[in-house]
């Protein structure tokens, strides 16, 4: 493809200076040697490095452009379909947008709700809790958790000596009276 992008530049370059040169020279057809002079001086490695870049050039802008153009439009033609795509079969299945106002009622009657679920849940587990705790501190009448009460005799009441105080002689005690300033010594 460079190839003959180039020949057609050294070509199209050739046209342009037998035309030119006719025009100089005022003659319909170029001697021989005109023709060639171009020819020699295109001949070189040189002439035929810069033939092959501009082909490149002209190629890589060609197909650089093309691709471009191409991206565009494709780019075009997804964008549409996803938009017919999406007002045909996605649009209708959004919910609609409402009013602020629905929205906070909506939201006070869901915290209700909820709250009044709640205190239901508690009431209940608070129930059969104390239910259970009361039924093993005093089982009911005829009940298998019921113990059995077993009397304790009362102490001998002689073993034990019983002597009464006065308040007073907590709060201070009682001198002793038969102590005397010596004697504490």
């Amino acid at each position: 493809m460079v190839g003959h992008i180039a020949y057609s530049l050294y070509k199209a370059e050739k046209v342009q200076y037998i035309n030119e040169q006719k025009e100089n020279l005022k003659v319909d057809v170029l001697p021989e040697e005109v023709v060639q002079e171009f020819t020699t001086g295109r001949e070189s490695k040189t002439s035929i490095e810069h033939y092959r870049g501009m082909a490149e050039s002209i190629l890589q802008g060609f197909i650089g452009g093309s691709f471009d153009d191409m991206s565009e439009q494709v780019i075009s033609e997804v964008t549409n379909r996803l938009t017919q795509h999406m007002d045909a079969n996605i649009k209708p299945g959004l919910p609609k947008k409402e009013p602020g106002w629905k929205k906070f009622w909506s939201g006070v009657l869901q915290s209700m709700v909820g709250t009044f679920a709640m205190a239901f849940v508690v009431w209940g587990i608070v129930t059969v809790v104390s239910k259970y705790s009361a039924e093993k501190i005093f089982p009911p009448e005829g009940s298998s958790l019921q113990t059995e009460q077993v009397a304790v005799p009362p102490a001998p009441v002689d073993s034990m000596t019983i002597e009464k105080v006065k308040p007073q002689e907590i709060i201070a005690p009682a001198k002793n009276k038969n102590t005397t300033p010596s004697a504490k010594k």
